[in-house]
């Protein structure tokens, strides 16, 4: 199997406004290999006021952005929305968007998950090194380890969609394609 050089995981949010993203590779520290993100945020998904527009051109910038910025192979893994609840055109636009994404991804492999798919090993993973319980302000253990995305004034903060977003990278390389990886930074690793 060839890897890709990047992933592109995206994590979409129940509101109207955002999606997250976590863009990743992986690097060697020592001798073990390492998942990196590399670029994070969020963007949006759906026009404000409810109103389908069926414009691709967003998600073909950004591809484009990534391309240009980022030469080579990116896969594409996207958790599938369940609306816990949610109903109506929030559950629809989600379910548009994903689609969009897989109509213009032209850089790598498309896959569309659910979200049992990678939460479970990553809480496996977490309970292997007793993680969670170091910070049980935390569901879950990926939610404390990429919050320093939003660390401000030493006071972890984080969106927890850019958090599922990075759990979902790793899940993606360590899992589905395999890679005998580990999170980056190395604290559980290192117990630091």
């Amino acid at each position: 199997m060839t890897l890709p050089d990047y992933v592109l995981a995206i994590d979409p949010a129940g509101k109207q406004e955002n999606s997250a993203f976590c863009l990743s590779c992986l690097t060697t520290l020592n001798t073990t290999i390492m998942y990196e993100p590399l670029l994070t945020g969020i963007f949006p998904t759906i026009e404000r006021g409810g109103i389908p527009q069926p414009d691709t051109w967003p998600f073909t910038k950004f591809r484009r952005q990534l391309k240009k910025k980022y030469p080579g192979t990116i896969d594409l893994v996207i958790e599938r929305y369940v609306g816990r609840g949610h109903t109506g055109w929030i559950s629809e636009h989600i379910a548009f968007t994903m689609g969009a994404w897989a109509a213009v991804w032209n850089l790598g492999a498309v896959r569309c998950i659910m979200a049992s798919q990678w939460k479970k090993p990553l809480t496996q993973f977490g309970e292997q090194y007793d993680y969670t319980s170091a910070n049980p302000k935390y569901a879950n253990w990926w939610e404390d380890h990429y919050s320093y995305f939003y660390e401000a004034d030493r006071i972890k903060r984080g969106d927890k969609h850019v958090q599922d977003a990075c759990g979902i990278g790793y899940w993606y390389w360590g899992w589905e394609l395999e890679v005998d990886c580990y999170p980056q930074p190395s604290d559980i690793l290192t117990g630091d």
